[in-house]
């Protein structure tokens, strides 16, 4: 019963706060039924959706969380299209559920949750609210799975490596050494650094990432969603490496290679290392990009495609 109650209430504060007729909370023949969807855009017509800055910037988060994503659990689509069974409802989304409805009454009729302080912790609720981060928004999904890929290959340092192949460095005199440095100029990586190193700072700055997410230009979510089918390829490639290189590691200890397949074997450990650099280059662009389209109108990032 949380769900319809929760979706009542809510179309009752989105039809005071806007001004609706009252018929606009039924459901008629005649009429256009007000749905979620509908709730949660900018607009109310051609004017500003007062219902917005009712019930606040973070618990519309968390409303676009539940509801609205493509990749969130979008909880109303699935029930009302009979995609998710009362009986195989996941505990965490009807609790994820109850506690927003709390935090919608927290935030609208604080008195009635002061009533029920001894059922209601009101300090952990207002807690939820101010410190909430959405989860499903694509900018969300790509920030998670560039964390995800860069921890991942701080690992490859540690894949095995005979002793009789020495160790590649950014500061390795061969053909490559220029490929390599040119690569970090490009993307402006501090080039003394080791590649351990230039993960650890790209961690970090990935960490420190802020991001507004609510009603953002559909171009700049295309280009999100561009750089996490890219990264789909790199966690990809991260799997084949990690691998061929168990692979022929092993082999290499039983002694199980001639001499030309430990030549290849040698060479594939150095371009390990430079598809490394390579790739921590395509990320240090990425979270350059999209720390620069945050600075950018619809119309700037239009632009910025072109």
């Amino acid at each position: 019963m949380t769900l319809p109650l929760m979706e009542h209430m809510m179309r009752s504060i989105y039809c005071e706060s806007n001004n609706c007729l009252p018929n606009k909370m039924l459901a008629e023949t005649s009429e256009f039924y007000i749905t979620l969807d509908v709730m949660l855009e900018k607009k109310y017509g051609a004017i500003a959706n007062n219902f917005i800055d009712v019930i606040g910037e973070n618990i519309l988060l968390m409303l676009l969380d539940l509801f609205s994503y493509r990749q969130g659990p979008r909880l109303r689509d699935r029930v009302s299209h009979f995609e998710i069974e009362i009986k195989d409802f996941p505990k965490e989304l009807a609790n994820y559920t109850i506690v927003l409805c709390l935090c919608i009454i927290q935030h609208l009729m604080p008195e009635v949750v002061n009533k029920n302080q001894e059922i209601i912790q009101i300090g952990r609720l207002t807690e939820v609210i101010n410190k909430y981060e959405p989860i499903f928004h694509p900018t969300s999904l790509w920030k998670r799975q560039v964390l995800c890929i860069l921890n991942k290959m701080n690992e490859w340092s540690g894949l095995p490596r005979p002793p009789e192949f020495k160790q590649f460095s950014l500061w390795s005199k061969n053909e490559n050494f220029k490929l390599v440095e040119s690569l970090l100029e490009v993307v402006m990586i501090k080039r003394y650094l080791s590649a351990d190193a230039i993960l650890q700072e790209l961690i970090e700055d990935a960490k420190e990432l802020k991001y507004p997410t609510i009603f953002r230009p559909p171009k700049e979510i295309e280009i999100v969603y561009l750089f996490s089918r890219i990264n789909n390829a790199i966690e990809e490639i991260h799997n084949n490496i990690n691998a061929n290189v168990h692979l022929r590691y092993n082999l290499w200890n039983s002694r199980q290679m001639r001499s030309r397949q430990r030549e290849n074997y040698g060479r594939m450990l150095e371009y390990v290392y430079l598809l490394q650099i390579f790739l921590i280059c395509i990320l240090n662009l990425q979270i350059k990009i999209v720390r620069g389209l945050l600075e950018l109108n619809e119309k700037q990032i239009i632009f910025f495609i072109k």
